[in-house]
């Protein structure tokens, strides 16, 4: 329950105050246990050369001729032997020097009253056996550093011991002289600390643009989730051309021709061959609505540098199958054709209403008569010459929408149909032949608009498997530097916004498996042939 409460505070806890805590928490112990290994390092090396200096007096103390002679028994040598001593303490500044005789007596004391009793700290055995040490022991003075030593006569008979101490509060002291100046340079370095602390927090607040991680994880999630969901392929690379982002289309249409396995981090190339985006990469220009080659898949693709604060940081690819684009632009160009087909009928009918309700106000019967034969005729003849031939009932109605408009413009349409169109039930196929004989039909249309003989023949000619169209117009006709250029998009010689129309053309005809053929000549007008197959497996082809 604790764990959680801690884990949620920490949650709720803004990064910036996260980075402080963690740099604090990371320096701050560095910083004391700095402390603590240069505290000991002075103290154990003052307590080594507080220890020397003792040990130095004790030898000092132990060669002296007249200590030995004291100690040897010659005791009215007592008062030189105390001044002695007590000049050599005070000019080595240690606290006490005393002297013991084998049983441990004191022999010399800074104290007179302590004289002739035995010493105390209990660390006194050894030396009367002859050993040289340092010890810490509790005497009459307090605790204490001491050096003993023991007194040796001229012929080495040991007649006694020197015990010479400095207090231990004294080196306490003098060790926390040497450290007192480390604590102020702790304090700066830990405030130097702090302060990188929030300047580098405040550094990383800046680069993530002020976002929590719980708010970046959430970015993150809601750009893959919109990726994903994104119907065309989307390839971004690094400034090393290198592949940083491949989502869930783009994998699906790479997996679709045969490129399979890990994307991210790979050389572009490798991934999707003449993406060009290294290309991108070096000219930083954007390229639009190109198409190329995959493996014998077409795809369309719009590529453009990404710039980050006006440096180039990579380049974007998005590409969708142009199976999947022509199907729309069919889907459209029916539509359209279809809206266009009735905008015609309801002009023509419009016309024709106005027509009747002029003779029938000036009552003109006689003529009305006559015209509605005429007008009703013609419609028979039209709509039998199609029917006999085309019992798809959408084919039908769009073919008769054409011949009307035809008629609007005052051109002639002569219709041919050997065989019978039965109804197609694969919207493919006739989607396609509405984008292919609604594109070749307006095309005449356009190219009779300003020619004196304006007459149109349109054959269909089928059988089990196969449909030929032949679409013929008396226009101004192609010159032959342009019969090259015609099916490519957005070219037109009758301005700007034009040249789709014989592009879907083409990529339909392909996308069936059919074949196309046109001829023409300046002034001889235009003839187009299609052939389609008729069977179900045609999208094979695409």
């Amino acid at each position: 329950m604790r764990f959680n409460w801690l884990s949620s505070l920490f949650r709720k806890t803004r990064l910036r105050t996260k980075l402080i805590l963690l740099v604090c928490v990371m320096f701050v112990p560095s910083v004391i246990l700095l402390h603590i290994h240069v505290r000991y390092l002075i103290d154990s090396e003052y307590r080594q050369v507080a220890g020397a200096q003792a040990m130095n007096v004790a030898e000092i103390t132990v060669h002296m001729p007249l200590v030995k002679r004291f100690m040897q028994g010659e005791r009215d040598l007592f008062p030189a032997v105390a001044s002695e001593l007590s000049l050599l303490s005070k000019a080595s500044q240690v606290r006490f020097i005393v002297l013991i005789d084998m049983h441990g007596i004191r022999a010399y004391h800074p104290t007179p009253r302590n004289i002739g009793k035995h010493v105390v700290g209990g660390d006194a055995g050894d030396v009367l056996e002859g050993k040289s040490y340092i010890s810490f022991a509790t005497g009459t003075f307090g605790r204490s550093l001491r050096a003993l030593a023991p007194i040796h006569a001229d012929d080495g008979r040991q007649v006694g011991a020197v015990v010479v101490g400095i207090m231990s509060d004294s080196i306490e002291r003098t060790i926390s002289r040497f450290v007192a100046p480390i604590w102020p340079a702790l304090f700066f370095l830990m405030l130097g600390g702090v302060i990188l602390a929030v300047l580098f927090s405040r550094g990383i607040i800046n680069v993530l643009h002020g976002l929590e991680p719980e708010e970046i994880a959430r970015s993150l999630e809601e750009r893959v989730a919109m990726l994903s969901t994104v119907r065309e392929g989307i390839v971004a690379v690094d400034k090393d051309a290198r592949v940083t982002i491949v989502n869930e289309a783009a994998a699906r249409i790479l997996n679709n021709v045969g490129v399979c396995g890990e994307f991210l981090g790979k050389p572009v190339e490798e991934v999707v061959p003449n993406l060009r985006l290294r290309e991108v990469l070096q000219t930083g220009r954007a390229e639009f609505d190109n198409e190329q080659n995959l493996h014998g898949t077409a795809i369309l693709t719009n590529r453009r540098p990404i710039m980050v604060k006006g440096i180039l940081v990579g380049a974007i690819a998005t590409f969708r199958d142009m199976t999947e684009v022509r199907q729309l632009a069919e889907n459209l160009t029916g539509v359209n054709r279809y809206v266009d087909a009735l905008r015609t009928q309801s002009h023509e009918f419009l016309n024709q209403l106005h027509v009747i309700y002029g003779l029938l106000q000036k009552r003109q019967h006689a003529a009305l008569s006559d015209y509605l034969s005429t007008l009703i005729g013609v419609r028979l003849k039209d709509h039998a010459s199609i029917t006999s031939g085309i019992k798809d009932p959408v084919i039908a109605g769009f073919l008769s929408s054409k011949f009307a408009k035809a008629r609007e413009l005052g051109i002639h349409v002569d219709l041919e149909i050997e065989g019978i169109l039965h109804e197609i039930g694969d919207p493919k196929l006739r989607n396609g032949f509405v984008t292919i004989v609604g594109n070749l039909f307006d095309n005449g249309l356009d190219a009779m608009a300003d020619t004196a003989e304006k007459t149109m023949a349109v054959a269909f000619t089928l059988d089990d498997d196969t449909m030929w169209i032949m679409i013929k117009d008396t226009g101004e006709g192609i010159d032959d530097d342009l019969m090259d250029k015609i099916f490519a998009r957005y070219f037109s010689t009758k301005g700007h916004g034009r040249g789709l129309g014989l592009y879907l053309v083409l990529l339909t005809v392909d996308s069936l498996g059919g074949t196309l053929e046109i001829d023409s000549a300046r002034g001889k007008g235009t003839t187009v042939t299609v052939q389609l197959p008729l069977q179900a497996d045609h999208g094979a082809n695409a």
